[in-house]
């Protein structure tokens, strides 16, 4: 029984060579890198407060939006806040929260981190939201975006 498993390793790490060198060789690797390598971010906390104006704001603290996953890239900081006319579209857009970070860093991939924090590229950031929330949940309903303590540079 002994020379049975002994044989089933062998055969097993052979296997196991082969398929990591064809792997390599044939670029699946960093095919599958570039295929996951998209705009991505993260926030430490998340929650709704209403506005003296009878609006109601989703509001963000420290986030990080980045443009690629790997290489030279794109990273901006800062808080955020999205303003909506009603407290059920704020609830809407915190249960779909997984997707506030990645549409606002899409464009990121396009601009270098000096435009990133002018007005011009923060409308384009805003848009890219407000597009991505519009395409897959029919949300439309934003009000305003603010930026807070805003700053992009390039990391490594």
């Amino acid at each position: 029984m002994g020379k049975y498993l002994l044989g089933s390793v062998l055969v097993a790490l052979i296997a196991l060579l082969f398929v990591n060198y064809a792997v390599k060789n044939s670029d699946v690797s960093k095919k599958i890198d570039e295929a996951t390598d998209v705009p991505s971010g993260e926030f430490d906390t998340i929650n709704i407060k209403e506005n003296s104006d009878g609006t109601y704001s989703l509001v963000l603290s420290d986030v990080k939006l980045y443009s690629s996953r790997i290489g030279s890239r794109t990273m901006c900081k800062g808080n955020i806040d999205i303003v909506f006319p009603r407290e059920k579209d704020a609830k809407l857009v915190l249960k779909f929260r997984h997707n506030i970070a990645p549409l606002l860093a899409k464009p990121l991939r396009g601009i270098e981190p000096g435009e990133a924090v002018t007005k011009e590229g923060k409308d384009i950031m805003i848009q890219s939201l407000k597009d991505g929330y519009a395409a897959q949940y029919d949300i439309k309903t934003f009000k305003d975006v603010k930026f807070h303590d805003f700053s992009c540079s390039k990391i490594k």
